[in-house]
């Protein structure tokens, strides 16, 4: 198979079995001008499906992010396709000028020079095609991934400290004591000897700049600590999230349960972080699918939110959320953990089922707020009684069923609907 066009560069890591490489200004500029072509031909493609040219213009955004160059930083907006404004990527130069274009996020192929009809930038020299690893969590880029630690052993005394097994291909090759007072090698194997371990630490880089014995300890370290806490939040039915600085460094890891099920959902739990965990040096909270960090929320910036005094909600979102609030009481468990996931509402998998619950209505209450629902004048009512309010508001006569209560039939996947009483609607159960 043909491929119209190339880009040259060295490639780095690897996403998802995707590339990742870096590739000079000359390529980056290319790559940004070859975004803005595909959007016009798709602009020009809704036109002629018989679409507006502002109509058209929408449907471009919202399929597509915007690239540009901001002086030497590529500025990628996909508000209009996530929904967020929040969603903006600038991608900065390394030391060397040379850029990482949408690596991790894009599905960039590495291909056969002599399969391309052209071939944008120079080719690098045989040998350099590929030059570092780059390591998920803490982005220190390494010359290879077979080293890592495998284990972490927590020492007694103070300071805190702990003994690290690093190994080379799975066969442990060298132990290190790490501590807020620093780090260093204190064992190494005639398999991984000094020099072996002096090369390794001369070929890591951080933000492009070399790292310390002590730096490169650290972040295989928290590699192996980070890749721990995101297995268990997966095991158990969650999603590991972490607050990071500007410069990348972790200030928050958290494993939120349970995980949400959609980029609606993200969201919106990116906005609860961002609120209940602040930091004042937190820059970005993200998430791990499991591959990579991806956005959640950012913490810096604008937030503006619609002033709800200018609304004024009609008879039936009120009545929608008087009888949504008081049917929480229904739900049980597994129907409420359901509920958590759609709406990115962390729990912890400890909650007392009624812990779950008041969660559930604070975050009813507080979208109510947002929607300009006067929430804190509005009556809260039983199950019971939000039931029959919710037959009248249809169209149905109140009920006026047997003392004892029944079941009636509900729609598909939904909880049953329970009848109430005339003992239980007087007495408000």
């Amino acid at each position: 198979m043909r491929i119209p066009v190339g880009y040259a560069g060295t490639l780095i890591d690897r996403w998802n079995g995707w590339a990742v490489f870096t590739c000079t200004r000359t390529v980056a500029e290319a790559i940004v001008a070859e975004q803005q072509a595909q959007r016009d031909r798709l602009h020009a493609d809704l036109i002629g499906q018989g679409r507006s040219p502002d109509d058209a213009a929408g449907g471009v955004n919202d399929a597509m992010g915007t690239m540009r160059f901001d002086e030497d930083t590529i500025i990628v907006d996909e508000t209009a396709v996530y929904g967020d404004p929040d969603a903006v990527t600038r991608i900065e130069p390394d030391r060397d000028g040379r850029y990482v274009v949408m690596g991790g996020s894009w599905c960039w192929q590495a291909v056969d020079p002599h399969d391309c009809d052209r071939i944008v930038g120079d080719l690098p020299a045989p040998g350099d095609e590929q030059q570092f690893v780059e390591l998920p969590h803490t982005g220190m880029r390494v010359p290879h991934d077979r080293l890592r630690v495998t284990n972490l052993l927590m020492l007694p005394g103070t300071p805190a400290a702990s003994l690290a097994t690093l190994a080379l291909d799975d066969t442990p090759v060298a132990e290190a004591r790490t501590s807020a007072d620093g780090s260093d090698i204190t064992k190494l194997s005639a398999a991984f000897g000094s020099n072996d371990w002096t090369r390794y630490v001369a070929g890591c880089r951080q933000h492009g700049l070399p790292v310390s014995e002590a730096g490169v300890l650290d972040a295989l370290v928290i590699e192996f600590q980070v890749g721990q806490a995101a297995r268990q939040a997966e095991a158990d039915g969650g999603v590991l999230t972490r607050l990071v600085a500007a410069d990348g460094s972790i200030l928050r890891l958290r494993a939120v349960w349970p995980a949400p099920y959609d980029h609606s959902a993200r969201r919106q739990l990116g906005q609860r972080l961002r609120l209940q965990d602040p930091h004042p040096r937190g820059h970005l909270w993200q998430w791990w699918t499991g591959t990579a960090w991806h956005h959640l929320a950012s913490v810096t910036g604008s937030h503006t939110v619609a002033d709800p005094a200018h609304r004024q909600p009609s008879v039936g979102q009120l009545l929608a959320y008087v009888i949504a609030e008081s049917l929480y009481e229904r739900l049980d468990r597994d129907q409420m953990v359901r509920l958590a996931a759609g709406e990115g509402i962390p729990l912890d998998p400890r909650m007392k089922d009624e812990h779950i619950r008041d969660l559930l209505r604070d975050a009813h209450r507080e979208s109510g707020r947002e929607a300009g629902l006067p929430v804190d004048d509005l009556s809260t009512l039983s199950a019971a009684e939000g039931l029959e309010l919710g037959r009248i508001a249809t169209g149905g006569a109140a009920d006026r069923p047997a003392a004892t209560g029944q079941q009636e039939p509900s729609e598909a996947g939904q909880p049953p609907i329970h009848r109430p009483s005339q003992q239980e609607t007087r007495d408000g159960r």
